[in-house]
């Protein structure tokens, strides 16, 4: 009954409700992304906390959208049109996914104020990896396979260097994003030529 209302309903323009819904933990996060992204702008250095405290709320919130989605049979399969599968593997790749990401969340405040590096991007940061790793948990298709881990690699390119002060940190950033940079180029053509 509840399947058949959300189905007819659907506005002009829109993706189908079904696949909005097996969406649902990945459009979660990426809002997480862009509202971290906005109030760090506008938050003071004295209450950096509240970002990672705000992080981790999305999280949570993600965590239970993918526990909801791992009882919730009726909604599974694909989605897109075959480019993203949503099914028990991928909620469970979600699932250790974000308890990693979240256990990040919860030490990186101290860890960050002893470094003197407690900037609010770095949660936005941690978000945005754990979207393309999630992309890349349910991906089906190799477009969504690269957008997926272009979306993980920039964040951890970002991240490799976020110690800007140190020379180690932007050596380290600068040798992955080489590194990642050919790897993307050989990954599009073996694409290609599939």
């Amino acid at each position: 009954m509840t399947h058949a209302l959300l189905a007819s309903i659907r506005m002009p323009g829109l993706p189908p409700t079904d696949d909005l819904l097996r969406m649902l933990p990945v459009l979660i996060l990426s809002g997480g992304f862009v509202v971290l992204l906005l109030l760090d702008l506008v938050t003071p250095p004295s209450a950096r906390t509240a970002l990672a405290a705000l992080s981790g709320l999305f999280l949570a919130v993600t965590l239970g959208a993918v526990i909801w989605g791992w009882f919730d049979t009726a909604h599974q399969g694909l989605a897109y049109y075959g480019s993203y599968a949503y099914d028990r593997f991928s909620l469970f790749v979600d699932g250790i996914i974000l308890a990693s990401a979240l256990v990040v969340v919860l030490i990186s405040p101290g860890y960050l104020n002893r470094r003197g590096l407690h900037y609010g991007e770095y949660y936005a940061l941690i978000l945005g990896a754990t979207v393309g790793m999630m992309l890349l948990a349910a991906a089906s298709s190799l477009l969504v396979i690269f957008l997926g881990i272009e979306l993980l690699s920039v964040s951890l390119y970002i991240l490799c260097g976020f110690a800007h002060t140190e020379e180690r940190s932007q050596e380290s950033a600068l040798k992955y994003l080489m590194l990642g940079g050919f790897a993307s180029c050989f990954l599009l053509y073996g694409m290609a030529l599939v």
